[in-house]
């Protein structure tokens, strides 16, 4: 058995979120196709192979409408993050401004004091 390193925690952190995300879009793959199943028996004119048709059809349009839609939500929230980061830097240097300045004024009161 292999002794864990540093650093191996983010390899980890890496592979849970690939196996979330495997799991999370097999549900979807899962609800994609009974969503098209119970589409298509509504037409119960259909025959077994126009039926199957239908239901590969629906639920490959299904899996592509969700896919732009976690692409898209996914752009946003790296967009998101760009901005949040970015805000952060700038709240950051602003308190450190602040605190230095506020640690200036008190030293040079209280040198002017002494």
């Amino acid at each position: 058995m292999a002794v864990p390193e540093e650093g191996d925690g983010d390899s980890v952190d890496v592979g849970m979120r690939r196996l979330e995300g495997y799991l999370l879009w097999q549900s979807e793959v899962a609800r994609a196709r009974a969503d098209a199943e119970e589409t298509a028996d509504r037409l119960d004119w259909l025959t077994g192979a126009q039926r199957e048709a239908v239901v590969a059809c629906f639920a490959e349009r299904q899996l592509v409408l969700s896919r732009r839609h976690l692409e898209r939500t996914a752009r946003r929230a790296r967009e998101l993050r760009e901005e949040y980061e970015d805000r952060y830097a700038t709240l950051k240097a602003r308190l450190l401004a602040w605190t230095l300045a506020g640690f200036a004024a008190t030293v040079f009161v209280s040198r002017l004091l002494l």
